[in-house]
């Protein structure tokens, strides 16, 4: 979900969030693997099937926030079904057979993963419960599309998707934190993505999400661009920290899913290009002609051309907006610098960069 957005104070912010496809799974049925037990036994387990049904019915419906509710009520019942098999042996754990599809590698459409392990259950609840809020956020974000950016309804959107947001950033930060590093023999075994480094890009990621709007809202309000620029650092440093990790080998950056590296790398170098903006607009409102050019320049510098694909369509659009934006802006400064201010230009980079505040 990708929206070109123009404040009320007439500035531009890009406001993008990656659209995931949930994780698929089967269906499991528990009253007739654990066979051994007394009725009511028997009974809880029908229970235990029939919610986690709802779960499965809801990914495949693709509904997001039916997967949230249903993941809600789900959850607890494995947690307690977890504690009550804990004792049993490994033999008779061995007819259990999750599995689950992974959407962050490359191996999102290939046959589901399988394990016996009911952490593997858990670990992929947490990731589709995640998932899920971003793809609510997405919805919403959709639905602004809509709306008038200088409507009390927008700006009501706009908190609830940054929620969203933070709250996705908060379930992969505690698989990233506490989940998997407890579980770290069985965590070994699976798929790229259920690992801690995949679970910290999709936590900074969500932050860094959010953080755009918090941009957007500044610059609606008519926050000084030289502030605003501080806030677009962090946004591009939290990008640049994700394009940093999933390319900290080569074998691990060809496991992931190309259309989503290609995001997390083109949005690094656009966040780091408006806080370049951001400051030229601050030079250029003070008078300073010349380092108002030179700085949007510099931003003009960081936006190289991408081949569109279908799935980041929106997003590359936006991506090229900005980019036409900033040619645009540069080519009337230059003009009014040249017949009225010829201050100098300079052609090194030797302008601070936008401070970073994280």
């Amino acid at each position: 979900s990708c929206l070109h957005m123009s404040t009320t104070t007439n500035a531009t912010v890009p406001l993008c969030i990656y659209r995931f496809p949930l994780p698929k799974t089967h269906p499991i049925v528990f009253e007739q693997i654990f066979t051994n037990v007394d009725q009511p036994t028997t009974q809880l387990l029908k229970d235990i099937s029939t919610t986690r049904q709802e779960v499965k019915n809801a990914i495949d419906a693709e509904s997001h926030q039916a997967t949230i509710t249903s993941l809600e009520k789900y959850l607890p019942k494995l947690f307690g079904l977890m504690a009550g098999v804990e004792a049993l042996p490994p033999d008779f754990m061995k007819a259990l057979k999750i599995g689950w599809t992974t959407i962050v590698t490359t191996s999102a459409y290939s046959s589901p993963f399988l394990s016996s392990s009911f952490r593997w259950e858990v670990i992929m609840c947490l990731i589709s419960y995640g998932m899920s809020l971003r793809g609510l956020a997405g919805d919403q974000l959709r639905h602004c599309m809509t709306l008038s950016s200088s409507s009390p309804e927008f700006d009501e959107a706009i908190k609830s998707i940054a929620n969203l947001l933070c709250k996705a950033a908060g379930v992969f930060d505690y698989l990233r934190s506490d989940l998997l590093p407890k579980n770290r023999e069985a965590a070994e075994v699976f798929p790229r993505d259920a690992q801690t480094e995949i679970c910290l890009v999709l936590s900074e990621l969500s932050i860094a999400e959010a953080e755009t709007l918090t941009v957007f809202k500044g610059a609606s309000k008519g926050t000084s661009p030289s502030a605003l620029s501080k806030v677009s650092a962090d946004v591009a440093a939290k990008f640049a920290h994700c394009s940093t990790i999933l390319h900290s080998s080569v074998d691990f950056a060809n496991q992931i899913f190309p259309p989503f590296l290609h995001y997390v790398d083109i949005q690094s170098s656009l966040w780091k290009s408006i806080s370049y903006r951001m400051l030229a607009q601050d030079h250029h409102a003070k008078g300073e002609m010349g380092s108002a050019i030179a700085h949007i320049r510099h931003a003009i510098h960081f936006l190289q051309d991408y081949k569109t694909e279908p799935i980041l369509e929106g997003f590359i659009k936006s991506y090229q907006l900005e980019k036409e934006g900033l040619k645009r802006t540069e080519a009337s400064w230059t003009k009014e610098n040249d017949t009225i201010y010829f201050e100098v230009v300079s052609t090194e980079v030797d302008h601070p960069e936008p401070k970073c505040s994280i």
